[in-house]
């Protein structure tokens, strides 16, 4: 609860738990119902851990090395809530690496994918899973990292809109 309520360091003035809020009704209107019933669970344990340790960046005047500070959160968040291995692997390559190569294939264009985020896809469900993966699960995998690229920019624009003690706000546009 702390560390949802603190500051998350962004110029808007909403603490992580707005934020991720937001970022989870981004998710629930407009991708929940194109999941596979499994995957909602894992994708939603990743937007909800996505930016856990932007506060403590913050805090520490280290936002640029948020990265750090919320792979350290979340796998403590992940072993404290005792999620299993592979989905609590599964989450972190989609936060962490994922999250970042479908930043940089939306700026370059998300039509042809970069080829390093396509392997690393291809390598991570090779790690994750059992059997062997198909070129639609690393479409899949490659969805689901830009969903979470997706819902938590949309969680900056004038379209997010947080519910707070007085009701609701509408935050900030920064990416509008």
């Amino acid at each position: 609860a702390e560390t949802f309520a603190a500051d998350a360091g962004n110029w808007e003035g909403y603490n992580l738990g707005e934020h991720t809020e937001t970022v989870l009704r981004n998710f629930e209107e407009n991708f929940a119902d194109q999941l596979p019933v499994g995957l909602l669970a894992p994708m939603r344990l990743a937007l909800l851990v996505h930016d856990i340790g932007k506060p403590a960046a913050a805090a520490h005047g280290e936002l640029s090395a948020q990265a750090k500070y919320n792979a350290a959160m979340a796998e403590e968040f992940l072993r404290a809530a005792e999620i299993n291995q592979k989905a609590a692997d599964f989450v972190m390559s989609i936060i962490g690496k994922g999250a970042t190569l479908a930043s940089q294939s939306a700026i370059f264009g998300n039509d042809k994918r970069l080829p390093e985020f396509r392997q690393f896809a291809a390598d991570e469900l090779k790690s994750l899973m059992s059997s062997d993966t198909t070129p639609e699960m690393v479409d899949g995998y490659l969805d689901l990292c830009e969903m979470l690229v997706t819902c938590d920019g949309g969680a900056y624009t004038t379209m997010a809109t947080t519910r707070r003690a007085a009701g609701v706000s509408r935050n900030a546009g920064s990416f509008d």
